[in-house]
């Protein structure tokens, strides 16, 4: 194969895609959601939860809300998104994977939790 009918083969998949994402709607939803802010723990409605990282197991799409009170200088949210870090680290330990842990700390108490898949 040349590059260039590699090149026309790749121009044409996207194309293709393009073409079944607007048939779809589904350009319209991206760029609306694109338009829109990310959600506050306020729109959450836990006021005893101050922030959370969830991760699909099935998809691996990550959500987190942004950033509020307490964590809302750099040092904080770094403080923080160290300590997912530490938290992600211990419960994936290649030599010791845990499935829950929870630790409480000077500022905050901390839970990870790895759930089962569960198939149909």
């Amino acid at each position: 194969m040349t590059f260039d009918s590699v090149m026309c083969t790749r121009v044409c998949g996207i194309i293709c895609v393009m073409q079944k994402l607007l048939r779809c709607g589904c350009c319209k939803a991206i760029n609306d959601s694109l338009s829109r802010r990310n959600y506050l723990m306020s729109d959450v409605g836990i006021p005893e939860i101050w922030h959370f990282i969830y991760k699909s197991r099935s998809t691996s799409q990550l959500t987190s809300p942004d950033y509020s009170a307490p964590y809302t200088s750099t040092q904080e949210q770094t403080r923080l998104f160290t300590f997912y870090q530490w938290v992600h680290n211990r419960m994936h330990s290649p030599t010791r994977a845990l499935k829950i842990l929870f630790h409480v700390g000077k500022y905050e108490s901390i839970l990870g939790w790895v759930s089962c898949l569960a198939f149909a």
